[in-house]
């Protein structure tokens, strides 16, 4: 198999940071809503699977509103994190904040990661767990390959596999007149690239069903990036906002989800 082809498949979606740093800081608001609902989560339990995280060295990266830098906190870890919005870095700290945790004693970085310098924060070689979960930087290689040269063992990162919402396809269809793609790739050309650089790879797929009632504001921040391939015109954006104003009642909509993501964790 020709790694570079994985690479090249893999890197089809990568976009600008600075370029998609309003996108995140639009849709901070939302994932801090998510983080403080309370629910079990598999990834850490898939974690412990390959280590005891209290007392290890984490590095999030991309730790938006800090869902990961609580829950990897309340199993003992001594975390520190990369975000590129502000807002979500914002929202990151006052969620941990409310649950008690002191984010004074983390390293927390508002940068992207491109622009980590390893060697400057004195980073390389460094946690015993690198960490990213759903995040941008798993659509470059070398953000990749930073990933495994800030750890000194374990790299952990997941991704979507599907990522099915009712309103969303009626949305697509509604403006591109095709049917939406819930099918993501980018797991399995993930997979390829680690197997292909020497890495055995652990892997769990998992998937669920779920229910969100969002305002037409916050779909159409959510949406945006998914439904127009290129930057949208005013034109666009109106369109669009039309499109989910149909499926409002009460001014809110509800959306149905049904996702498949995949787990990855392998070691040095």
């Amino acid at each position: 198999m020709d790694k570079n082809y994985f690479i090249e498949k893999l890197e089809q979606r990568q976009v600008d940071p600075q370029e998609s740093k309003g996108f995140w800081d639009n849709r901070a608001k939302e994932f801090y809503s998510f983080s403080k609902k309370s629910r079990k989560d598999s990834t850490i339990e898939f974690l412990k699977g390959f280590m005891d995280l209290k007392d290890k060295r984490v590095l999030d990266v991309g730790f938006g509103a800090g869902r990961y830098l609580k829950l990897l906190a309340d199993e003992g870890a001594k975390v520190s994190g990369v975000e590129l919005s502000s807002e979500m870095m914002e929202y990151a700290k006052k969620y941990c904040m409310e649950n008690g945790i002191d984010v004074e004693q983390m390293e927390l970085y508002n940068i992207p990661w491109e622009e980590v310098d390893l060697d400057r924060l004195n980073w390389r070689n460094k946690f015993d767990l690198v960490f990213a979960s759903m995040s941008p930087v798993l659509d470059s290689y070398e953000s990749i390959k930073k990933l495994i040269d800030a750890s000194k063992q374990g790299i952990f990162c997941s991704t979507h596999i599907v990522m099915d919402e009712d309103i969303l396809s009626k949305v697509y269809e509604d403006i591109n007149g095709k049917e939406y793609s819930s099918k993501k790739e980018s797991f399995w050309y993930l997979f390829n690239i680690l197997y292909l650089d020497g890495y055995y790879p652990n892997v769990r797929i998992e998937g669920g069903e779920s229910q969100l009632e969002l305002s037409i504001g916050e779909l159409l921040n959510r949406y945006v990036n998914r439904v127009f391939s290129d930057t949208p015109s005013e034109k666009d954006l109106i369109r669009l906002k039309e499109s989910i104003k149909k499926h409002e009642v009460d001014g809110k909509v509800i959306v149905n989800m049904k996702r498949k993501n995949g787990l990855i964790y392998f070691e040095k």
